[in-house]
């Protein structure tokens, strides 16, 4: 069974990721921690990776993107949803803060750049059709095999 585990973010939410490939974009992560533990994920030897089974949701990361957002100087133009965690995980508390969160940017015209394993909500679906300029999608595909 996979625990989720409220918390408060204390560090700033958006972020460069230290990726080569996506050093150029910010990025934001709702929680530390994945549904899905594929195996090859190079998020499981960050030093915030709560373990297998677990995930650290970060509840207050839409109040701190707003102040983070009306502090900067400079525009910013693209965030990738997510680079350590799948996105789009079956939780009403994590989804509504991920609408609210992306519909923050969009409405500053910020794109969002999503990559995920799961299936997009409706009410997503909606927002991202109002902005269907602005939003860029990688979706991954999983083979799910079961014994026998």
């Amino acid at each position: 069974m996979f625990q989720i585990v409220e918390s408060e973010r204390k560090t700033a939410v958006l972020k460069h990721p230290s990726l080569p490939c996506l050093v150029g974009y910010h990025a934001v992560n709702l929680l530390s921690g994945c549904p899905y533990e594929c195996r090859y994920c190079y998020t499981q030897s960050y030093s915030s990776h709560p373990g297998w089974g677990r995930a650290v949701f970060y509840a207050n990361t839409v109040e701190l993107l707003k102040r983070e957002l009306a502090r900067r100087r400079e525009r910013v133009r693209l965030v990738y949803f997510s680079t350590a965690c799948e996105p789009f995980v079956d939780d009403a508390k994590i989804l509504d803060q991920l609408f609210e969160a992306m519909r923050v940017l969009l409405e500053r015209s910020v794109s969002i750049l999503i990559s995920t394993k799961s299936v997009i909500p409706d009410n997503f679906l909606d927002l991202f059709e109002r902005y269907r300029d602005l939003v860029h999608v990688q979706a991954g595909l999983m083979r799910l095999e079961f014994g026998g």
